[in-house]
């Protein structure tokens, strides 16, 4: 849908100036959306605001562990997506509708269920 827009350059545009960029007011989006949902953006660069240093009462000893989750997500890997994400995602999603409905008991038996599910997906 997005490659279809009419406007899909102003949208791009939108879309960096919002999220990756590293003007003063983008980067207080992140550190407001930090304080006020506890929301924690994965932009590298958005770690400088104030709440990522700021105490938090809630943690022992008043621990800045907003800070400390800033500096590990320097060492978060890339996601690497194989030719088989999907059929494995719609595996497994499938596999935890079954468990929710009652149909699987066991972490176990939810693992068998997706891989026989995986598996006859990506044979046909």
């Amino acid at each position: 849908m997005f490659e279809k827009g009419p406007n899909k350059a102003g949208a791009v545009d939108f879309l960096k100036s919002v999220w990756a960029s590293q003007e003063p007011a983008a980067l207080e989006f992140y550190n407001t959306i930090l304080k006020g949902a506890g929301a924690m953006g994965t932009y590298l660069p958005s770690r400088t605001g104030s709440n990522y240093t700021a105490a938090d009462e809630f943690f022992y000893k008043s621990q800045a562990v907003y800070g400390d989750f800033a500096k590990w997500m320097a060492n978060v890997p890339a996601l690497r997506y194989t030719a088989n994400y999907n059929a494995w995602g719609s595996a497994i999603n499938a596999s935890l509708v079954k468990m929710y409905k009652g149909e699987l008991k066991t972490p176990d038996d939810v693992l068998n269920d997706a891989t026989t599910l995986y598996k006859q997906s990506i044979s046909q």
